[in-house]
């Protein structure tokens, strides 16, 4: 990959702080571009909160996760050649510190793969959440993948404002043979202010 473009597109807010930056959003969305060794693709994305998401002191970038805020995302990617075209979507729902979300996607290359997944989950600190998964994954026209996964997501706070977003996720995807998946996603802010 040469080159990313990532914009944001539109965050409808609501009041402002004494600094002039949003302290709260309902909707965000963003438009992205990239570049594979000269084949360009071309997406957007938009999401829609349930309730308004508060930044306060947190990593905007946390902001939602850190709300417990339930909102639904629709992705949109095209390859510039008309090639092939992904559509995503996911649904996130927080209640009572429980958790639950569910995604799915549509490749489309000449032929349609689909996949479909569900997590539920809890927090069990107010920066901290586990999450159980399954995920199934068309390989082709006629084979499917199933993953199954234990995930974790925590912020941490590192003292003078500064935050790491920690996520990972280990599991298993069955396709006839069993193989072993993981996942790690770590996030450093070095000038956010946090509060938890």
């Amino acid at each position: 990959m040469k080159s990313i473009i990532r914009g944001l597109l539109l965050m409808a807010t609501v009041g402002t702080s004494a600094v002039g930056l949003a302290e709260e959003f309902t909707v965000e969305g963003g438009i992205s571009w990239w570049n594979f060794d000269g084949d360009d693709a071309w997406g957007g994305d938009v999401t829609a909160f349930f309730s308004p998401v508060i930044i306060g002191t947190y990593p905007r970038a946390e902001a939602p996760f850190l709300n417990q805020a339930g909102n639904l995302r629709i992705d949109y990617t095209r390859d510039s050649n008309g090639d092939y075209d992904l559509t995503s979507g996911m649904l996130e729902v927080y209640s009572n510190n429980y958790y639950a979300a569910l995604n799915a996607s549509r490749f489309s290359n000449g032929f349609d793969l689909d996949s479909i997944g569900v997590r539920i989950g809890r927090m069990v600190t107010p920066a901290t959440r586990v999450t159980i998964g399954w995920e199934q994954v068309e390989i082709d026209e006629f084979r499917e993948m199933d993953i199954f996964t234990l995930g974790a997501k925590r912020v941490f706070t590192l003292g003078d404002g500064r935050a790491i977003n920690f996520e990972t996720s280990l599991g298993a995807a069955d396709n006839g043979d069993t193989d072993f998946v993981y996942d790690v996603l770590a996030d450093y802010y070095p000038l956010s202010l946090i509060h938890i």
